[in-house]
């Protein structure tokens, strides 16, 4: 569990014109034995070592030209000049979880006139190099210790780093003890605003994930290790990270001391992202580009046998060969030093179109059945795409167009008279590519007939007359041909 810090800056002349106040205004008097400087810098280090030994309300004084001071000196460039992270354990992330209701602080600005240079306890007119304004900043505070309380954090720390033999240890072991002694001696709880402090870890042993967090991370700086504390407004947490070696790692003491609440583990110790997924920090400050260069994390848990192992600081994957429907891709990603990754990226599903058949014509080209898949350009003659095909091999040309020709026997003249008593049965022996029909044209049934094997009869008692039959064959499709349809008409006399 961790609070909420609201760090305020109140613009008490918001226009900066300047032109409202003056040393008339104000009287000289209430500047003697105050502390001026030149340069904003100066001014915030002054603030903030009233900040670490524990000062109530207090006024830093500053001149400056810059008619634009309030625009380009706001909160956000305040406080990370006040909390910047020095590397030093009671400053940076420390000094920021310090205080209880956060600060604000107000900004006025007074126009230097004639009478007060030199006078009232202002500095000579040569210490201000030509700037025109004073800007007074009025810090307001509240804290969660007090002076006697951190310094006692600082004796009990003294104590435990002399118990802990430090002196000539390499970083991981040192960071090993350091844990190992907040999670033996810190336990999770407390009712009081110390649970959110070193004090209530260090001094107490009680405390919350604050207060664990800053007491280890108090505890590495102090011994040259670099670390930062990790706040998550969403998870409503705190932890650590910590440098060894190229790489920063995950640590977690509260969550390792309070498993069940009064059990010691070491399941977030010393973690990279692969194995810490459960401690997502989406808080933009921590998002932040320049920060994750700035403390880049290693990919997996550290390993005191092959320290490096985690180590590289990967690029984004890139694309090496791109994925087809039928191959798969590869992507790589590298280090600076050389170490780089590979891995498969699996092939794409075919984005299929299904083609029906269709039958070729004199005009144009027909086709079978088959599968085509627009991304990899290839035809496939089953809708798994399995059985992979050409577009030339489903493909039907166009027919060519010939003519066909019937043939028949030689066709006999009949007598009348042989006809009388008997009728006469015969075939016309037509031939051609396409299915033949008859049908009798010049005649009637009575004296002739046709069937559809084409066998005429003459009718018994037929009468004399030239008859006719003609003979269809129908078009017909055959390999690459196109037989068109035709017909023949024969004759058939009777005497």
């Amino acid at each position: 569990m961790r609070r909420k810090i609201l760090v305020i800056l109140l613009a008490l002349c918001v226009t900066f014109s300047f032109t409202g106040m003056s040393f008339a205004d104000t009287g000289a008097s209430q500047y003697a034995d105050q502390s001026f400087y030149g340069n904003f810098e100066q001014a915030l280090d002054y603030a903030k070592d009233k900040l670490i030994n524990k000062s109530g309300s207090f006024q830093v004084f500053y001149y400056t030209d810059d008619e634009n001071f309030l625009k380009n000196n706001n909160r956000k460039t305040m406080e990370a000049e006040l909390f910047k992270h020095t590397g030093k354990g009671n400053e940076g992330d420390y000094l920021y979880l310090s205080m209880k209701d956060g600060f604000s602080c107000g900004i006025d600005p007074v126009l230097f006139t004639k009478d007060m240079v030199g006078g009232g306890g202002l500095p000579p007119a040569s210490d201000f190099n030509g700037y025109k304004y004073m800007v007074i900043m009025t810090f307001y505070t509240s804290y969660y210790l007090t002076k006697d309380q951190e310094d006692a954090v600082t004796s009990k720390l003294k104590e435990a780093e002399k118990s802990l033999n430090l002196a000539g240890l390499s970083d991981y072991e040192k960071v090993e003890k350091i844990y190992t002694y907040v999670t033996d001696n810190v336990k999770y709880g407390g009712n009081s605003d110390l649970q959110f402090t070193s004090y209530g870890a260090a001094v107490d042993n009680l405390a919350v994930c604050e207060g664990f967090a800053t007491l280890l991370y108090r505890m590495l700086l102090d011994q040259g290790i670099d670390a930062r504390i990790i706040t998550s407004e969403d998870k409503n947490h705190a932890w650590n990270i910590v440098r060894l070696g190229n790489a920063y790692y995950y640590l977690d003491s509260t969550w390792d001391r309070t498993e069940k609440y009064d059990k010691v583990s070491r399941n977030y110790f010393l973690k990279g992202k692969s194995d810490f997924t459960d401690h997502e920090c989406t808080d933009s400050q921590y998002a932040d580009e320049d920060f994750q260069k700035k403390y880049p994390l290693a990919n997996a848990a550290y390993n005191k046998e092959n320290p490096e192992e985690a180590a590289h600081f990967l690029s984004d994957w890139k694309v090496v060969t791109k994925p087809t429907c039928v191959l798969s891709g590869v992507e790589k990603r590298t280090c600076d030093c050389g170490y780089s990754e590979e891995r498969v990226i699996p092939a794409l599903d075919h984005t299929v179109k299904h083609v029906e058949a269709k039958a070729a014509t004199t005009k144009a080209t027909g086709n079978k059945e088959y599968y085509y898949c627009e991304d990899c350009d290839k035809y496939f003659l089953d809708a798994n795409c399995t059985k992979e095909t050409t577009l030339s091999d489903v493909t039907i040309a166009k027919l060519i167009s010939k003519s066909q020709k019937i043939t028949t026997k030689k066709i006999s003249t009949y007598k009348a008279s042989n006809l009388k008593k008997k009728a006469k049965t015969f075939s016309l022996g037509a031939k051609a590519k396409g299915k033949l029909t008859y049908k009798v044209t010049v005649g009637k049934s009575k004296n002739i007939t046709v069937s559809k094997a084409g066998k005429v009869t003459l009718k018994k008692g037929c009468k004399k007359g030239a008859y006719k039959v003609k003979i269809s064959a129908a078009s017909l499709k055959s390999g690459k041909y196109y037989y068109k349809a035709t017909s023949k008409t024969v004759t058939i006399k009777v005497k």
